[in-house]
Order: C-alpha cells, then sequence, then structure tokens
C-alpha cells in the first residue's frame, strides 16, 4: 500500500526516468542526423565525437594500412577540451590481427582520435584525415599516410 511519502518517492524516480530517457532519446537522435565522429575542421588532425558518448558505449576499431612510424591514439577531452586523458594507444603489429580493437568506455564525454608520425630524424607530428565516410554508426577515415581507420559506435540500451 502506498503511503503520502512513498507516492511522493515513486514520482521523483518516475520524473528522473523521463529525463534519462529524453536525454538518452535526443542523444540517438542525434547520431540519426549526423555521424558519431567528424574530421577536425581546422587542421584535420584530429577526429572527434560528434556529441558526448555515454558511458558504457562500445568503440571499435580496426585499420589497413598502418604503418610502422605511426601510433593510433585515442583521448577523452578534459573539461573544457583543452587537455585531454590517454585513453588507449594502438602501433601496427596492434592492429595486424584481424579482430578489432574494442574500448568500453568508463567516462561519458567528448572523445577523438589521430595518428602520431614518427620520422627518422626524431620528429613527430600527426597524419592529417583527408576523408571520411559514415553509414549509421560505421565509419572509414582515410588518412594523408594511406592509413584507414575503421570505427563503429555502439550506444548502450537504456535498460543496460
Amino acid at each position: 500500500m502506498l503511503n503520502h511519502s512513498n507516492t511522493v518517492l515513486l514520482r521523483r524516480w518516475i520524473a528522473q526516468l523521463l529525463v534519462l530517457t529524453a536525454a538518452l532519446t535526443t542523444s540517438l537522435w542525434s547520431f540519426a542526423t549526423e555521424p558519431p565522429f567528424k574530421i577536425e575542421e581546422s587542421y584535420g588532425a584530429t577526429v572527434g565525437t560528434t556529441q558526448p558518448l555515454p558511458l558504457g558505449a562500445k568503440l571499435e576499431f580496426s585499420a589497413s594500412g598502418f604503418k610502422a612510424n605511426e601510433v593510433f591514439m585515442l583521448q577523452r577531452c578534459g573539461e573544457p577540451c583543452t587537455t585531454a586523458k590517454m585513453v588507449r594507444t594502438w602501433k601496427k603489429s596492434d592492429f595486424e590481427s584481424s579482430s578489432p580493437k574494442l574500448v568500453v568506455l568508463t567516462e561519458s564525454g567528448t572523445y577523438y582520435f589521430w595518428i602520431l608520425r614518427r620520422l627518422e630524424n626524431g620528429e613527430s607530428g600527426p597524419v592529417l584525415g583527408e576523408r571520411s565516410t559514415f553509414e549509421g554508426m560505421k565509419g572509414t577515415i582515410q588518412f594523408a599516410s594511406g592509413t584507414t581507420i575503421s570505427v563503429e559506435v555502439q550506444i548502450p540500451s537504456a535498460s543496460q
């Protein structure tokens, strides 16, 4: 039997659930109208999420044409995105198996990836992204070095 106190708590819980459901629905709708990642417009050095990814989202990466002097880096933006936290790095040997590299996000936020190229003379810098194609939550990004990165984003359902 519901008393007044329990009724108030139930109403608050339902209101919070509706807010969370609306936020998740809005997030999923936005991804339906734009790709989950895009090449940064100013310089093309990074490929970032078009909106924050939720906790528990899964990212699957695979690569072709990866060079021995390249390092693929996945980072989470600080708040604001003037700093970053390294999430994962991979080198050529990590992509030699056919299985994609899976990352389950332990923090919600804005994420980006890029390729660092190291030269024999010790210099290093980003490999610029040239073009990207996405169909839904799957896409490929072609970089100036000839490396192609494929990414798939899986957003957790509200029941998870």
